[in-house]
């Protein structure tokens, strides 16, 4: 059998066997993969493509379902005349494919197979907050210097690509659609709920303030890892490691309401928040330990943190500009 993966799409028996809708189809395709080494590739190949197309990654708009089911009808003809079929198998066909429920499922798949999805994507600057209302209900808190891409179908899970920092407040959906967040190394997937996400080059932090989340590497390797409200998960890619820990969250979340917060803070995370907060370059001197600093801020005056952190350890924040020694 020399049947490329895409005519096996195509092939209404061949969908019978997949959805296992035809006992007798299911047998001869089963005798197949048996008997033809060859052929088992192919259709291990055409079912990949099937996985990939129902994956629900793409939403389909009408006029894209319109074209492809144009395309689909031209292929089907193509591929009757290939064959030789006789004339009066049309009317069986057009029964065939308009009339079993695998030929929907097909016409979706072309349709995803062919056509990629639209997207929405938002940015901010250092500094800048923006709150995004999507179409689930939702609402994002996008902090600055961040970035992210929405992929919202409907009757799909919808998945969201992050670069960067953002407070999610997550719609319940009735059929139990996930809202899943992917970062360049964590995929964040949810049911309803209130957590943040601060995904960057070294590491990626999640914080959870309400419901349940399930945490995976974007890899999808490896155990899954649930969190509770009031847990921090850190995946640190210096170390591949995944851990977590109880805290207090509005140490994490408190952008949102334009404060920074510093509770207990070492050198690196009054550095890290230097960076990421207020988009300064901060040098930290080998062997600087400045010790515990606490307070709450505005998060878009960088002057009155500089101002409390010289005024706190003397000598040892040495400014220029927008650059920052610790000692």
């Amino acid at each position: 059998m020399k049947m490329k993966p895409d005519d096996l799409i195509l092939d209404d028996t061949f969908l019978a066997w997949y959805f296992r809708t035809d006992e007798a189809a299911f047998k001869k395709w089963e005798a197949v993969r048996e008997t033809d080494p060859v052929a088992k590739g192919q259709m291990d190949e055409a079912v990949r493509m099937i996985k990939i197309m129902t994956a629900g990654e793409m939403p389909v708009l009408p006029e894209q379902q319109a074209a492809a089911h144009s395309r689909l009808m031209t292929r089907i003809d193509d591929w009757e005349q290939r064959r030789q079929f006789p004339r009066q198998l049309s009317g069986r066909r057009l029964r065939v494919w308009s009339g079993v429920a695998a030929s929907v499922a097909v016409l979706v798949m072309v349709a995803y197979w062919l056509y990629p999805g639209k997207s929405d994507s938002y940015t901010t600057v250092a500094g800048e907050s923006r709150r995004i209302e999507l179409s689930d209900g939702s609402v994002v808190n996008l902090n600055g210097g961040s970035s992210l891409e929405v992929q919202l179908a409907k009757g799909k899970d919808r998945q969201v690509w992050l670069k960067g920092e953002a407070y999610f407040q997550v719609s319940k959906m009735e059929n139990g659609r996930k809202f899943i967040v992917h970062t360049d190394d964590l995929n964040v997937e949810v049911l309803g709920t209130e957590f943040n996400v601060k995904g960057r080059a070294e590491k990626t932090v999640v914080v959870l303030e309400s419901g349940k989340v399930q945490l995976s590497l974007g890899d999808q390797h490896g155990d899954k890892m649930l969190m509770k409200p009031g847990e921090k998960a850190e995946f640190s890619r210096e170390s591949g490691k995944l851990t977590k820990q109880e805290v207090n969250t509005r140490v994490y979340t408190s952008w949102r309401e334009g404060k920074v917060l510093f509770e207990n803070a070492g050198v690196n995370e009054i550095a890290e928040i230097l960076r990421d907060r207020y988009g300064l370059t901060v040098q930290v001197r080998n062997g600087s330990a400045l010790g515990e600093f606490n307070g709450l801020f505005p998060a878009d005056d960088k002057e009155i943190v500089l101002t409390a952190l010289q005024k706190t350890y003397p000598g040892r924040i040495v400014r220029n500009d927008n650059s920052i020694q610790i000692k």
